[in-house]
C-alpha cells in the first residue's frame, strides 16, 4: 500500500463520525396521581419525581413503584417555606462538602417575595427541622441578560466537573436555547463568577429544552426537548433526547450543535403528542457501553409518564 494512500485511510479513520447509539424502551408508566410534573431526579437507587408546585417529592424505584415521600415545603404552618420563583423548574444532585444536596431551581421569573434556588439535603427524610439554604440571584440573571439572553426561562441543570451548566430554554418572545456554563457554587457570589453562553444549534425553531443531565462516565450531556406551540404550554409534539459528545471539553463553544438527536416516539409511539419535561440518569447501574435514563412527559391532558429508556453507546 503506498504512503499517500495509508495517510488518506488513517485521516479517514481519525475523522469519522461517531457511531449512532441505540436507544431503546425499557418501561412505561402512567402517573396518574401526579399533575403538573416538571423534574426528575436519581439519588440512592431511586426517582425522585417533583412538581411544579410540589410540597414533597415522590420517592419511586427503578421500575417506577412508589416508596416514599420527601417534604419539601409546608405552607399552613411554614409560610416562609415557599417553590422558587416561576415554580420549580430545574434540578439537579450536587456534591458540598462531601454530603448529597438536591438544587432547587425556578425559572428565573421575577417575584420578590419568592427565592430562585433551594439547596434540600439528602441525607435526611426529616426537613422540618433542617436549615435548608436558599439564595435570591437576580445580579446573575441580569449578567445573562447582558451576555445575551432575552428571556430568563430556566428549565435544566447539571454539574460538569467544578461547573454548573442550566439550559435556559426558548420561549414565545425569544426563539434562542441556550447553555448557560458558570461556575459550581454561582449562587453565593453571582457577581462575579464566571459565566459563559453556549447557543444550542437545533434544526427546528419551535424547540425548547426542557431537561439537562450529565453522564460522567460517557463524557456525555444529554438533554430533553420538544417542539412545542408556545400559547399552549400542555401541547407537544416531536419530543426529543439530544446528545452532546466530549461535553466536558465544549462547555467554552460559543454554539453547540448535539451530536444525536433522538426521536422518543420512534422507540414510544405514544409519546409523539407529548411534552418531555425532564430527563434523569441511572448513574449507579449503567452497564458498560450503556446508559439508563427516565424520561417524564406529559399529554395536553395534563396526564404525567414516566419511561425508562437504554441508550447503548456501540
Amino acid at each position: 500500500m503506498g504512503c499517500a494512500m495509508l495517510v488518506t485511510l488513517m485521516l479517514l479513520t481519525n475523522n469519522a463520525a461517531p457511531a449512532q447509539p441505540t436507544l431503546q424502551l425499557v418501561q412505561r408508566t402512567p402517573l396518574p396521581y401526579f399533575k403538573n410534573l416538571t423534574a426528575l431526579e436519581y439519588h440512592d437507587k431511586t426517582v425522585m419525581a417533583i412538581g411544579n408546585d410540589a410540597t414533597r417529592i415522590m420517592l419511586l424505584s427503578r421500575q417506577h413503584k412508589m416508596l416514599d415521600t420527601l417534604q419539601l415545603f409546608d405552607y399552613k404552618n411554614k409560610p416562609d417555606k415557599s417553590p422558587p420563583a416561576g415554580g420549580i423548574q430545574a434540578t439537579a444532585v450536587v456534591t458540598l462538602e462531601n454530603k448529597s444536596v438536591l438544587l432547587i431551581m425556578g425559572s428565573g421569573q421575577p417575584r420578590a417575595d419568592k427565592s430562585d434556588i433551594w439547596l434540600f439535603p439528602l441525607q435526611t427524610r426529616h426537613f422540618s427541622e433542617v436549615y435548608i439554604p436558599s439564595f435570591a440571584i437576580p445580579d446573575f440573571f441580569k449578567r445573562m441578560q447582558k451576555a445575551g439572553v432575552k428571556e430568563i426561562n430556566i428549565e435544566g441543570a447539571a454539574a460538569i466537573g467544578k461547573r454548573m451548566v442550566l439550559a435556559n430554554s426558548a420561549t414565545a418572545r425569544s426563539k434562542d436555547n441556550f447553555l448557560v456554563v458558570t461556575e459550581f457554587d454561582f449562587w453565593t457570589n453571582s457577581l462575579q463568577v464566571g459565566l459563559h453562553l453556549s447557543k444550542l444549534d437545533l434544526d427546528d425553531p419551535s424547540m425548547t429544552v426542557s431537561g439537562l443531565e450529565y453522564d460522567k462516565q460517557q463524557d456525555v450531556l444529554l438533554f430533553s426537548a420538544t417542539a412545542t406551540d408556545n400559547s399552549n404550554a400542555t401541547a407537544g409534539s416531536q419530543p426529543k433526547i439530544g446528545v452532546i459528545l466530549s461535553a466536558s471539553k465544549r462547555m467554552n463553544e460559543r454554539s453547540i450543535r448535539p451530536d444525536f438527536l433522538f426521536s422518543v416516539a420512534t422507540v414510544v409511539p405514544e409519546a409523539g403528542n407529548q411534552a418531555l419535561r425532564s430527563i434523569c440518569l441511572e448513574d449507579d447501574q449503567a452497564e458498560k457501553g450503556s446508559s439508563m435514563l427516565h424520561l417524564c412527559a406529559t399529554d395536553s391532558g395534563g396526564k404525567c409518564y414516566i419511561y425508562k429508556l437504554s441508550i447503548k453507546w456501540n
